[in-house]
């Protein structure tokens, strides 16, 4: 801790027995108190437990500076030898969620404006489970020779839909009670409106993401939100609001987390491929990716080869193989859920494969519009609105671009004795500036979340009234003393 200076040391150890008896050997009280509550002692064996826990005590803290990480193995033995490879290999992927400058200006700009607009009902952890099955439906290519087990069965399951899979749905007369979206690009009005004006959704529950485009949310009567994980406007303006577990990288993960949250424990997937059977198709028929200009023209490539769902061999990615790696991580989390996948595509080791003819529905006891209603209306209201003084939701609504560039300026008219620090925060603004999204992997583990907590920084600054100010030097100077230290 005194070579690195480190905000955060945790430490893994198969043998909670080792501990005990190195205190013996070892004075842990003054490391404690040197330490000052940074230390995290986690005790487990099983390498992906242990990785998810460090992936908690490190990625999702510390949100506002550089994200680097120095690991090393303390001693030798075959348990602490496992641990350490799976480190080794997936190392990259504890900051793997926390995104890069322009999304993470573009999701800040989202959040914020969806947080002021209306109240909020909050997607979390149902108090009792459902009899019934949810059916998650991904636009994985297999989606295709499954959908008319789907229109058979609509009225008997409760359909919880990923993104590009809407159209497809709706063009069988399938309506989804629930909707899943994580996107916050604008181009999600441009494809959902269209959806909107020719098919009647007025039923169905869109559960979106707190950075989802603020137009595109807006076109569904009943929202049900949730915070992303990993990202910064979720940790920084609702600190203490608690994340669906293990919803990214895919939509797919996002609406599985999202029914188990909602309370049910039979899980059907479909279409949800993870990758494909055959390199030429990457999405099913009558998906977005078929009949919308831009998305036409873009390029999926599976150079990656996997165990398939009902054997052989399929084709996929790094991001899906993530995608596949969170999923079995959840389904872990909630042990007492029946879980099968008819998708053909890549194996998910925790999820049962079965074919649709051998697969059994769990009976719905309310109706199931009933049922979704119900879902809806456990879940509780929040109201952002008097969380925060001034006059954000119309200066970022009117001027979120020119505001960023107005960094600059700022800047520059701080003082003499701020200048080194802010001088440093100004470079970065601009190299990062300078890179697009084809160009932002430049540094998987350097993040944008350095400049939007300095830019959010000022501006709170020009604004804190008069009499709060202390507070809030106070607050910056405890959550942001890396960067004053600088």
């Amino acid at each position: 801790m005194i070579e690195t200076q480190c905000r955060s040391l945790v430490i893994i150890e198969p043998e909670p027995m080792f501990l005990v008896l190195s205190m013996y050997f070892i004075d842990w009280v003054e490391i404690f108190k040197y330490a000052d509550n940074k230390i995290v002692f986690v005790f487990e064996t099983l390498p992906d437990y242990a990785f998810n826990a460090a992936r908690r005590y490190t990625g999702a803290m510390n949100m506002g500076v550089q994200q680097l990480i120095y690991y090393t193995q303390h001693y030798k033995t075959p348990a602490l030898d496992s641990l350490y490879t799976y480190f080794k290999k997936n190392i990259s992927n504890l900051f793997d969620a926390l995104g890069f400058y322009d999304d993470e200006k573009t999701m800040t700009k989202n959040h914020l404006l969806n947080s002021y607009q209306d109240e909020w009902k909050l997607l979390v952890n149902a108090p009792n489970h459902h009899v019934g099955t949810a059916v998650i439906v991904g636009a994985g290519p297999s989606l295709d020779d499954n959908i008319e087990w789907l229109r058979q069965n609509k009225d008997k399951i409760v359909i919880f839909s990923g993104g590009s899979a809407l159209p497809t749905l709706l063009a069988n007369q399938i309506t989804p009670d629930f909707h899943v979206e994580i996107e916050n690009v604008a181009m999600n009005f441009e494809l959902l409106s269209p959806l909107v004006e020719k098919y009647d959704l007025s039923n169905t529950i869109l559960v979106c993401s707190s950075t989802m485009d603020t137009r595109s949310a807006r076109l569904f009567k009943r929202r049900l939100w949730f915070m992303r994980e990993g990202v910064f406007a979720s940790a920084f303006f609702n600190p203490g609001i608690t994340t669906m577990s293990w919803q990214n990288p895919t939509v797919v993960n996002t609406a599985t987390s999202a029914a188990l949250a909602s309370g049910f424990r039979d899980i059907l997937l479909l279409g949800a491929d993870f990758g494909t059977r055959d390199r030429g198709i990457h999405h099913s028929k009558g998906s977005f990716y078929e009949f919308h200009e831009e998305l036409k023209k873009a390029e999926f490539k599976f150079p990656d080869t996997t165990s398939a769902n009902f054997g052989g061999i399929a084709y996929t990615n790094e991001h899906y193989l993530n995608g596949v790696k969170y999923l079995q991580i959840l389904m872990k989390e909630y042990r007492e859920a029946r879980a099968f996948n008819a998708s053909n595509g890549v194996l998910i080791k925790s999820i049962t494969p079965i074919k649709l003819e051998r697969y059994k529905i769990a009976s719905v006891r309310l109706n199931k519009s009933d049922l979704a209603n119900h879902i809806y209306d456990l879940m509780p209201t929040h109201s952002w609105k008097n969380n925060v003084e001034g006059d954000i939701i119309d200066y970022l609504e009117e001027n979120f671009i020119d505001y960023m560039a107005e960094m600059r300026k700022i800047i520059k008219r701080k003082t003499r004795k701020e200048n080194d620090s802010l001088r440093y925060f100004m470079e970065i603004f601009m190299r990062m500036s300078r890179f697009g999204e084809k160009k932002a992997e430049f540094n998987p583990i350097f993040t944008g979340t350095i400049v939007i907590f300095t830019v959010f920084c000022i501006y709170w600054w020009r604004r804190v009234y008069s009499s709060d100010f202390d507070n809030y030097q106070k607050l910056v100077r405890k959550n942001f003393r890396v960067v004053i230290d600088l």
